[in-house]
Formats: structure tokens, C-alpha cells, sequence
């Protein structure tokens, strides 16, 4: 009798443990990534070591202590950048997905060893402690109501191609889906000054922080015409601000208190052979530091249509800057960022706009839509060519002017004098691509900015700074 009692318990034992097994044992584990290296030259990227802002009179101090002597020799340079983008999601079910992103950086090969910061670890020995992780969020659906949600730190990308923000962000998002339509509701935090290192505040969580509200859809009215529209409500209040973001002026605020409205539609539509995108978007609001009330304004227009056996496409952005400096009265129309987190690509340049194969070495003439509170006018053509199922070419031509000076970069070191002039640059680009597997692309890329007279006499001494050039050779494998 008790060897039965025993047998008995041992198979409800091993039945629990099953059905509490069953769940996990159901459990999905998808594994995605990508891993990048590049060999660079160039006469700008390294050399402006790898910031956000092109300053001819930094840069030729630092590439060469005798400003008479300037030559291309003198700043051309080159280095290996290598990244690795690990993607981990845990299904449960259809549900309910756990998404985490990790991220490992060697910003140049030889840089360091045995160090515990982002990007070292790149020189003999390894040892670099760099791994960093991008995103932690919960993915839930709900299918009874037709809604997702989101919650923790995902990545958030603005209505208008990137150009307000683009980046990973904590918060939550709610999305409900129409047979024709979405619309979505988010709360992000971007800032909290509370107990923070960087920032001195308030040391009560919540009390002095940068928070982001969004109010945003989409309507497809037709096969060949669709509508959306977005409404942002960013609230900065953080005392001693956020070293890492010069954003939201064209300086660095050393208090971001504002209120800011961003409200603006976008559209898609097909009209006969060509497939038309845009946005116009404008901000309103009060910098309570300046004292300044908030206007600006950008717009966007993209075209592409078939031609021959590729597509050609073009594209102009607009976006209004100021002239003024940060502590004038008055009105500041220059068109505020999230600065090292937003960018614009479907211009498709690789030094006059941001690259889209950069990695930590990211800087750009034009690196972001603020363009130092200067604005920018920017145009682009190109050609897409795919030759055959492996070989892929392209070509494109960009221009940029500011929509205003500022007297911050245009100005001769020597007579002190600004230059009138708008015109930042033109620049002629290339690219080929070839598919050496299912997983692996090798691709050169390379562009020649001629700059505009923006830059002329700007250099240490009052010279003019040498046309930039950018050229990479990259193996990429994503999977």
C-alpha cells in the first residue's frame, strides 16, 4: 500500500512539473543581429573626431598646429570601426513578447585595452567591458480590442522621417489598429534630473524632468493616397541640463525649461508613374531661459519614379533657422531636436548629410535638421540600379544652404568678418553593392563634398578649408 501511495505521488509530482514545463517549454527564442565592419579614408570624419559639428577652424588646429601649411596630406586619415547588434526576443506566445537589443562598439581598431568604456577595447589584448544594451521593452497585443502596447524602452521614431527625434527611449505606447487606420498614444521620459550625475535638480524623482507626449495616426483614404498626422507636447524642466544633449537650441542650454507644441501632417501618394512622400510640421511654445517664444517650421517632399531598369528619386527638405543668438528677445524660429538622437537619411549623402553606415564616427556637415540653430535648405537626386540578383549600384547629387547665419561657424579668424554667403556645400556620391551570400553584403561607398563660400576664409589664418571627401569599404552580415 505505501509503495503505491509512493508511486502515485511520484507521477502527480511529474505531472505538475510538466504542465508548469509546458509554458516554457512553448516558449520562442528569436535570435536576430548584425555585425559591420568598415575601413574608412577621409579627410573629415576622423579628423573631426567624430562629432556632430563641422568646424573648419577646430579641425585644421587640431589636424595641423600651422595653419600656413595646410595640405589634404595633412588631415587625411583613415581607421577600422567595427559593431555588433545582438537582437533577443523571448515569444511566450503571439501575444506576449519580451524584445531586448544589446550592442557591442570598437569606434577604431587600437584604441584601447582593458577598459571599461563605450567603444574601448579596440587595441592588442581586448578586455574591453562595452557591451550596451539599446532596448528592454514588453510587446503585448490584445486582439479582443485590436490593441498593442508597449512598455519600457523601446525605440521611437517621429511621424516626420526622423528629423524631431529618433532614437530608443523609456515609456509606454498604446496603438490601435483600424481595418484602414491607427492611431497611438505614448508617454516617454527623456529626462530626470533627480539623483542624476550629469544634471543638478530637484533630488525627488519626477519633479524636474524632460517628458515627451504623443497623439498620432494614419488614414489610408485610397490604395494610392494615405494620410497621417501628429501631435507632441514636450515638456523640459531639467535645472543644470543633460551634458549629452546640446539639442533644442543651437547652443548649449544650460537649462532646458519650455514648453513646446509640435503639430504637423505627412502624406503618401501615387500619382500615375511616380510615388510622392512629405510632411510639413511646425513648432510653438516658450523657452523659459531665453525667454523667447518658440516658432519654427520644416517641410519635406520626396519623389521616385521607374526609370529604365532603376529608380530615380529626389528629394528637398526645408527647415527654418534663426540668426539671432540664444539670449536675444524676441521669437527663435530655429526648428529644435533631440540633436545626437534624430537624424534625416532620404537625402542618401555621406558627408554633407549623415551617412546611414556610420556608426560612432557619425558627424556630418549638415548633421541634423537644427543645423546649429541655422536651418538648412537641402535637395537631392539619385539613381538606384539594381544590375542583377547580387550587384547593386547607386549615384546621388545633394546641395545645402542654411536659412540663416548665425555668425557662429561663417566667420574669418583673422578680419572677423562673416560671410554672406549661404551656400554650406555641393556633393557628388557613389555606391556598390554586391551580395556575397543570403547573410553577407560588401559594399563601397564614397563621397566629394566642394564646399560653398559659407567656408570660405573660416580656417585658422583665414584660409580657406580644403573640399571633403569620405570613403568606406563595408562587410556587413545580418541575419
Amino acid at each position: 500500500m505505501k509503495c503505491n501511495k509512493k508511486i502515485l505521488a511520484v507521477a502527480a509530482a511529474g505531472a505538475l512539473t510538466v504542465a508548469f514545463a509546458a509554458p516554457a517549454l512553448a516558449m520562442e527564442n528569436e535570435f536576430h543581429g548584425m555585425f559591420r565592419t568598415y575601413f574608412d579614408d577621409s579627410n573629415f570624419t576622423i579628423n573631426n573626431n567624430g562629432t556632430s559639428l563641422y568646424n573648419p577652424s577646430a579641425l585644421y588646429a587640431t589636424a595641423n598646429p600651422n595653419p600656413g601649411m595646410l595640405s589634404k596630406a595633412d588631415q587625411n586619415a583613415n581607421f577600422f570601426e567595427t559593431r555588433l547588434r545582438m537582437n533577443y526576443t523571448a515569444k511566450l506566445n503571439d501575444d506576449v513578447k519580451i524584445v531586448s537589443r544589446f550592442e557591442t562598439n570598437y569606434y577604431y581598431w587600437g584604441n584601447s585595452s582593458y577598459v571599461a568604456k563605450r567603444a574601448g577595447g579596440g587595441a592588442l589584448g581586448s578586455r574591453g567591458v562595452n557591451l550596451e544594451t539599446k532596448q528592454i521593452y514588453l510587446d503585448l497585443n490584445s486582439p479582443s480590442i485590436d490593441l498593442n502596447t508597449k512598455v519600457g524602452m523601446m525605440p521611437f521614431t517621429d511621424d516626420f522621417q526622423g528629423i524631431f527625434v529618433d532614437s530608443d527611449m523609456p515609456g509606454v505606447r498604446f496603438t490601435h489598429n483600424y481595418a484602414k487606420a491607427f492611431a497611438s498614444a505614448a508617454f516617454f521620459r527623456w529626462d530626470d534630473s533627480a539623483n542624476n550625475t550629469l544634471t543638478s535638480g530637484n533630488s525627488i524623482y519626477g519633479k524636474n524632468t524632460r517628458d515627451l507626449y504623443v497623439l498620432d495616426g494614419r488614414y489610408e483614404v485610397s490604395k494610392d493616397f494615405k494620410v497621417g498626422g501628429a501631435y507632441y507636447f514636450l515638456n523640459s524642466n531639467v535645472p543644470g541640463g543633460n551634458p549629452g544633449d546640446i539639442s533644442l537650441t543651437y547652443g548649449t542650454d544650460p537649462t532646458p525649461n519650455f514648453q513646446m507644441h509640435v503639430l504637423g501632417l505627412n502624406a503618401e501618394a501615387a500619382v500615375g508613374p511616380v510615388n510622392l512622400d512629405g510632411f510639413l510640421v511646425g513648432e510653438f511654445g516658450k523657452d523659459h531661459t531665453t525667454q523667447r517664444d518658440i516658432s519654427s517650421l520644416a517641410a519635406n517632399i520626396g519623389a521616385k519614379m521607374a526609370a529604365g531598369k532603376g529608380t530615380a528619386h529626389a528629394n528637398v527638405l526645408y527647415v527654418s533657422g534663426d540668426k539671432n543668438s540664444a539670449t536675444q528677445k524676441g521669437t527663435d524660429h530655429s526648428f529644435r531636436v533631440g540633436s545626437l538622437e534624430s537624424d534625416f537619411y532620404n537625402n542618401n549623402m555621406t558627408v554633407l548629410g549623415r551617412n546611414q553606415y556610420s556608426m560612432i564616427n557619425d558627424n556630418a556637415i549638415v548633421f541634423d535638421a537644427n543645423n546649429n540653430g541655422q536651418g538648412v535648405i537641402f535637395g537631392a537626386f539619385g539613381y538606384d540600379l539594381p544590375v542583377n540578383d547580387k550587384l547593386s549600384a547607386n549615384a546621388n547629387l545633394g546641395f545645402a544652404a542654411t536659412d540663416e547665419n548665425n555668425n557662429v561657424l561663417n566667420v574669418n579668424p583673422v578680419t572677423h568678418q562673416t560671410n554672406s554667403s549661404k551656400y554650406l556645400g555641393t556633393e557628388l556620391n557613389a555606391e556598390v553593392a554586391y551580395k556575397l551570400n543570403t547573410f553577407t553584403t560588401l559594399t563601397a561607398n564614397a563621397g566629394y563634398v566642394f564646399l560653398g563660400d559659407y567656408f570660405k576664409n573660416t580656417a585658422p589664418g583665414g584660409v580657406t578649408p580644403d573640399d571633403v571627401y569620405d570613403a568606406k569599404l563595408i562587410v556587413t552580415v545580418a541575419f
